[in-house]
């Protein structure tokens, strides 16, 4: 901004949430402000900072040009429908692209009998001689298999759903 002359009125992020959420704070406060005429320019690194959504990026360009503001992007620069729609297109392409292959690599590993991520309730990461864990690996915790063992035998023999929960809660088991 200060290499193109322009004041800097206000800076809006949100640090460690998706661009793909409409109802991020950061975002809604940008979308506010152009309601109330606090800028004539917003400027961001890239389309895919502000959004990742088709939608989103289509709906606050529509809010911007209703106020007069124009759009400015550090890596394309200013932003007519055309090429917003474009951009907004490849960065929900690539959102979509990379939620394919992650779920692809989480398959890959729960079919070699790998952990998919995240602590399983039955299960626990072994650890080698040392007490490190070792990466991928998932061996029964046998506390928790008497429930889960449990749990199952309830549901084949007609317990509803609703009603596992209710009665492991009520005896106290986490």
């Amino acid at each position: 901004a200060e290499s193109k002359g322009w004041e800097v009125v206000g800076i809006r992020s949100d640090e460690a949430i998706t661009g793909k959420k409409k109802d991020r704070p950061g975002f809604r406060r940008l979308k506010d402000d152009l309601s109330r005429g606090t800028a004539n320019i917003v400027m961001f690194e890239s389309l895919d900072r502000l959004s990742r959504s088709l939608e989103h990026s289509a709906g606050f360009y529509q809010i911007a040009e209703h106020h007069r503001v124009k759009l400015y992007a550090v890596d394309t620069g200013f932003l007519d429908m055309m090429r917003l729609g474009m951009q907004a297109i490849m960065a929900q392409e690539f959102l979509s692209k990379l939620a394919q292959k992650t779920r692809r690599g989480i398959e890959g590993k729960v079919l070699r009998g790998e952990s998919g991520g995240g602590r399983s309730y039955g299960y626990r990461i072994p650890t080698d001689a040392s007490g490190n864990p070792i990466k991928g690996a998932l061996e029964i915790d046998e506390d928790e298999a008497v429930i889960v063992r449990r749990t199952f035998r309830e549901s084949a023999g007609g317990v509803s759903p609703q009603m596992i929960p209710a009665q492991l809660i009520g005896e106290f088991i986490p």
